[in-house]
């Protein structure tokens, strides 16, 4: 190894992105139509040696290697009123499904052979979020803005991990989360003529986790 300060350990990450913009407006409305996609590649190969005892009993020195794949496609779906009338609202759609790879190997290394797998964990994680939302508001009197939404959400997460080591059998966890919910959302607003304003948010919202 040449690490240990001298040479740094070897690494890549690669993004690449494409997005679409598409948008239509009637007397009254419009829609507007987002769309992405995302890929990430990322790589990196470390120095373990002084933690190779927890994974193997006959290593002179160690690496660790962790590499992820990820592609996601993103869609995103809003239709928002227009003019200029008291009441201004938006309702939208929100759809993403991530595909992540990121397998994980700790490697012994000893002299005049190539690299031993001691540790590895081959995961793949499905993500798939769908969200409705939607926010009125009405303006009033001298200034006043009350606002209420609220968003409807579905996060599903599939997993498949499968696990080899030198220190116990191999093994494989297959597993579903899924989390639903709605986050509402009141506001009240009240600008100055001076161009100040004060507000008052209330809001609640989730992880998924």
């Amino acid at each position: 190894l040449l690490w240990a300060g001298r040479s740094p350990p070897p690494h890549v990450n690669y993004i690449e992105l494409a997005t679409a913009t598409v948008r239509y407006s009637w007397g009254w409305a419009e829609l507007t139509s987002a769309s992405g996609y995302v890929r990430h590649r990322y790589g990196s190969l470390f120095d373990a040696t002084a933690t190779q005892e927890l994974y193997t009993a006959f290593a002179r020195t160690s690496a660790y290697s962790e590499r992820t794949r990820t592609e996601m496609l993103v869609q995103d779906l809003v239709l928002t009123s227009r003019g200029a009338g008291d009441i201004e609202w938006l309702v939208g759609f929100y759809g993403s499904d991530a595909k992540v790879d990121s397998p994980t190997e700790f490697l012994a290394q000893v002299p005049r052979a190539p690299n031993i797998l001691v540790y590895g964990d081959d995961r793949r994680d499905d993500i798939r979020e769908l969200a409705a939302y939607g926010e009125a508001a009405w303006r009033f009197g001298d200034g006043w803005i009350l606002a209420a939404g609220g968003r409807f959400f579905d996060n599903r997460t599939d997993t498949r991990s499968e696990v080899v080591s030198e220190r116990f059998a191999p093994r494989t966890l297959e597993r579903r989360t899924r989390f639903r919910g709605f986050s509402p959302k009141l506001s009240l607003q009240k600008s100055f003529a001076s161009g100040d304003f004060v507000y008052a948010v209330a809001s609640e919202g989730h992880r998924s986790g």
